[in-house]
Formats: structure tokens, C-alpha cells, sequence
């Protein structure tokens, strides 16, 4: 039996339904079943993740507003991307970003499982806590 269909909406970065996952940092949840999570995340200037490395799941992220600037082991930058662009993240690529522009970045992000394994990110960063990827915590 298929799964029954998930409707959602995103109202934007000051609508209700938000969850603050950090100072300056907030997640929407958009939909997810066993293999795929969305949520709109919304991060202001120089606010940032951590490094990590999803195992198990492809990222897609897409800029809805603002800008993103994406960063990979030792600091490298990946990519910096504006508003209706975007960037797919393969399984296994460690990877940080934050919001670059003085406008808060608005990134949607969609991950699809493409391993069998549990769905989390796995933090690069040192002795913090790892970051789980669920529908209301984003990574």
C-alpha cells in the first residue's frame, strides 16, 4: 500500500509553524516519509551549521532568498549560491553553510535516503553534539 500524500505550505520566514533550532536560525517542516525530509531553514547573516556528512541520504538545496555560501573540509568553499539556485550534495560529502548576505537566507532543503542506514548527520565539528536530520531539525 503506497503512502498516503502529504500536502504543505511555506508562508514565508515570520509565519507560524517555525521552530528556532538556534540562535538566528530557524526550520519549517515541509513534509517526509521513510526515505525523504524537507524543511525550509531560515539563517541569518553568519549564522551557521556544523560540519557534516550525511551516510545514508542525497542533499538538494535550493535558495529561496538571500544568499548561502557552502563550505567542505579545511574551509574550502563548495559553492556560494543566490536566490533560485542551488546545489545537490551526494551522500558521503562533508559539508557546512551559512547565510552570507545582510538579506536571511531562505534554502530549502530536500534529503532522499539512498543507503540503507539511520537518518542523521554525522558532526565532523569535535566534541559537539551531532546534528539529527529529521522534518523539524534541520541540518
Amino acid at each position: 500500500m503506497p503512502e498516503s500524500l502529504q500536502f504543505f505550505k511555506y508562508s514565508g520566514p515570520d509565519a507560524d509553524g517555525g521552530r528556532d533550532s538556534a540562535p538566528g536560525r530557524r526550520s519549517y517542516p515541509m513534509c517526509m516519509t521513510d526515505n525523504v525530509v524537507s524543511t525550509v531553514q531560515i539563517f541569518q547573516k553568519g549564522v551557521h551549521n556544523r560540519l557534516h556528512v550525511h551516510l545514508t541520504e542525497d542533499g538538494y538545496w535550493f535558495v529561496l532568498g538571500g544568499r548561502v555560501t557552502f563550505y567542505g573540509e579545511g574551509e574550502k568553499v563548495i559553492a556560494e549560491l543566490g536566490k533560485h539556485e542551488g546545489l545537490l550534495m551526494p551522500a558521503g560529502n562533508h559539508y557546512w553553510f551559512e547565510g552570507s548576505s545582510d538579506e536571511p537566507l531562505e534554502i530549502l532543503r530536500v534529503n532522499y535516503r539512498v543507503h540503507a542506514g539511520p537518518r542523521h548527520g554525522v558532526d565532523e565539528g569535535g566534541a559537539r553534539e551531532p546534528e539529527v536530520v529529521s522534518a523539524t531539525a534541520g541540518s
